[in-house]
């Protein structure tokens, strides 16, 4: 019972950070919120037991049977995730991705071992919490910084420019 509760945490752990992202969207504009994201969490877990009760290693039957879900759950999520694309008339593949590894994590977190996947739920809704600093830092970088660790700004500045 601790595998699927953390599956759930997982799924709204995501699903709180996407509906706090997209809470100002109006109602049905998005293709998933906490909701959502919690019972893809669920999903995952369900998944991977439904063939796996036994508890020993994983067998070709339970790798078919979590995989064809996978696969089935991400075609569903990318139509949604394209209709919502199309409705906002922008481009993103975050949600769907999200939604993916909620799914995947889920599963984990009901074979595999729970403190791995706890702490990917934690690193991935860190990672989506700091869109805004990820990409402004990703915009400030100038094409030395690679080779230098230096900003766009660092280099103006030591070039004089302002």
């Amino acid at each position: 019972m601790t595998r699927f509760a953390l599956a759930l945490g997982i799924g709204l752990l995501f699903g709180l950070e996407r509906g706090w992202r997209m809470r100002e969207e109006a109602p049905g504009s998005r293709a998933a919120g906490i909701r959502t994201f919690a019972i893809s969490g669920l999903l995952g877990g369900v998944a991977a037991s439904i063939d796996h009760s036994t508890g020993g290693a994983i067998t070709i039957g339970d790798g078919i049977i979590i995989g064809a879900s996978f696969a089935a759950y991400s075609a569903v999520m990318l139509v949604f995730c394209l209709e919502e694309n199309r409705a906002n008339q922008r481009i993103s593949a975050t949600t769907a991705v999200a939604a993916m590894l909620t799914f995947a994590l889920g599963a984990y977190a009901v074979i595999g071992d729970m403190r791995v996947a706890a702490a990917l739920a934690v690193v991935t809704t860190a990672i989506l919490a700091l869109r805004e600093p990820l990409h402004g830092w990703v915009e400030n970088l100038a094409e030395t910084a690679f080779r230098f660790g230096a900003t766009r700004n660092d280099i103006r500045g030591a070039a004089g420019y302002s």
